[in-house]
C-alpha cells in the first residue's frame, strides 16, 4: 500500500515536471507570448507601445499603426486612413487621452519627426499637427525630435535638433519652447520622481531640466552617450558609457547632482558578465526592475537584491534569432511587460516562483544578501 502510494507520488512529481517544464531556482520565472503577422499585426517590427485610458494598445509599425484589444489588431495606415508616412518611430498619449504619432523614414543618431499626428482615440479621427495647433507650433515640424517623455501631470517633453530646444505640451496650457543654451540637439530620456527632466543633448552630455526649461545640472562626458542607455531611477540617473579601452563601465548621478562611477561590487550584476555594450536600459518604476540588454542576456534586477533572472535563461532560442531586439517596452502596474521587437510584439509575465526554497545568493561588497 505505502509503495503503491509512493509510485503515485512519484508519478504524479515527473508529470508536474513535464507539463510545467524544469523548475529553476530562481525567485522569479517568466512566461512569454509573442503576436506577429500571422496574428494579425501589420509589420513584424514594433517600434514603440502605449496604452490608452481605454485599456488599448497601441504600436507603431514600420507599416502603420496598430491598435491591440488583446484579442484582434487594427490598422491605420497612410494608403487607408490618411497618415503622413507609415514608418512610426513613436508614440504618446496625451492629457487629454490623444495620440501624438511621430513618424520618421530614418531613425539614425537623433532622427526628427518628419510629419506628428494626433489620433484621437475614442472617435478614431486622425489629423496633422499643423491642423490641432495652427499657428501655435513654435519649431518647424521636422526639426522636433521623435522622443518624449511625460510628467505626473501627463505634460509632454519633446527635444529638437537644429538648436536644442525643449518643447512641452499640455491640452490645457498649448506648446512652450525653452531654449537650452548653445547645444544643437536635445533627447529627453525620463523624468524624476521631483519633476524634473533628463535628457542627452549634443550626444555627450547629461542636462537636468526644470518643467520650465531651466537647466538644473550639465555633465559632459568625454564619449558619445546613447540616449537608450540612460535610466532615471527615481531621482538618480545610471547611464553606461565605454571607457577609451572599450571596458563597459557604469555612472550614477546621485539625488544630490555628484556623478560616480561604479565598480562591479556596487553593480547588481557585474558589468563583465553583460559580455558586450548594453543597448538599452529600462526602469520599471511599480516593481522597482531595472531590465539591462545586452547582446546575449537581459537580466532584470533590483538594487537591493541582485539578480532576479535572465530572460534568455528561459528562452535560449532567443539569441540564435537574434535575441528580441528591443525597440519599444511598455510596463503594466500588474508586472506585465509588452516588449516591441524585431520579431512582433512580446507579452512577458513575471511571477513568484512557489517551487523554489533557496533563490539566490549575492555577495555585494562587504554584505551577502540572501532571500529564501
Amino acid at each position: 500500500m505505502i509503495r503503491s502510494i509512493m509510485h503515485r507520488a512519484f508519478f504524479i512529481v515527473v508529470f508536474c515536471c513535464a507539463s510545467f517544464g524544469i523548475v529553476r531556482a530562481q525567485d522569479y520565472i517568466i512566461n512569454l507570448k509573442q503576436y506577429g503577422i500571422e496574428e494579425g499585426l501589420s509589420h513584424r517590427e514594433v517600434n514603440c507601445i502605449v496604452k490608452d485610458n481605454q485599456g488599448f494598445l497601441w504600436l507603431g509599425t514600420p507599416f502603420g499603426l496598430n491598435r491591440f484589444d488583446g484579442y484582434t489588431f487594427k490598422w491605420w495606415t497612410k494608403e487607408k486612413d490618411g497618415l503622413p508616412n507609415n514608418h512610426i518611430q513613436s508614440l504618446a498619449i496625451d492629457a487629454a487621452g490623444d495620440l501624438w504619432i511621430f513618424q520618421s523614414s530614418i531613425r539614425i543618431g537623433f532622427y526628427s519627426a518628419q510629419s506628428i499626428s494626433v489620433l484621437d482615440t475614442e472617435q478614431g479621427t486622425l489629423i496633422p499637427i499643423e491642423e490641432k495647433l495652427g499657428s501655435a507650433i513654435p519649431v518647424p515640424v521636422q526639426e522636433i525630435g521623435g522622443t518624449v517623455v511625460k510628467d505626473e501631470s501627463n505634460t509632454l517633453f519633446f527635444g529638437t535638433g537644429n538648436g536644442a530646444r525643449m518643447l512641452t505640451y499640455h491640452p490645457d496650457k498649448g506648446m512652450s519652447v525653452f531654449p537650452l543654451d548653445t547645444f544643437t540637439t536635445f533627447m529627453p530620456r525620463g523624468v524624476s520622481t521631483r519633476q524634473t527632466i533628463w535628457g542627452i543633448a549634443n550626444d555627450n552630455s547629461l542636462l537636468e531640466v526644470s518643467s520650465e526649461g531651466q537647466i538644473l545640472h550639465t555633465y559632459h562626458h568625454p564619449n558619445n552617450l546613447s540616449w537608450r542607455t540612460a535610466v532615471v531611477i527615481g531621482d538618480e540617473v545610471l547611464f553606461e558609457g565605454n571607457k577609451h579601452d572599450g571596458a563597459i563601465i557604469f555612472y550614477k548621478i546621485d539625488e544630490n547632482g555628484k556623478l560616480l562611477e561604479l565598480t562591479d561590487a556596487q553593480l547588481p550584476i557585474s558589468a563583465r558578465q553583460l559580455n558586450q555594450k548594453v543597448k538599452q536600459l529600462n526602469y520599471d518604476s511599480s516593481h522597482e526592475r531595472l531590465w539591462m540588454v545586452s547582446k546575449e542576456l537581459l537580466p532584470i534586477v533590483d538594487w537591493d537584491k541582485g539578480k532576479l533572472l535572465n530572460f534568455y535563461d528561459e528562452y535560449p532560442h532567443l539569441i540564435r534569432d537574434r535575441g528580441i531586439g528591443w525597440r519599444g517596452i511598455l510596463f503594466e502596474p500588474s508586472g506585465d511587460a509588452w516588449l516591441g521587437g524585431d520579431f512582433g510584439l512580446y507579452q512577458i509575465s513575471i511571477q513568484q516562483n512557489k517551487f523554489s526554497h533557496y533563490l539566490f545568493e549575492k555577495t555585494w561588497g562587504d554584505e551577502t544578501l540572501t532571500t529564501k
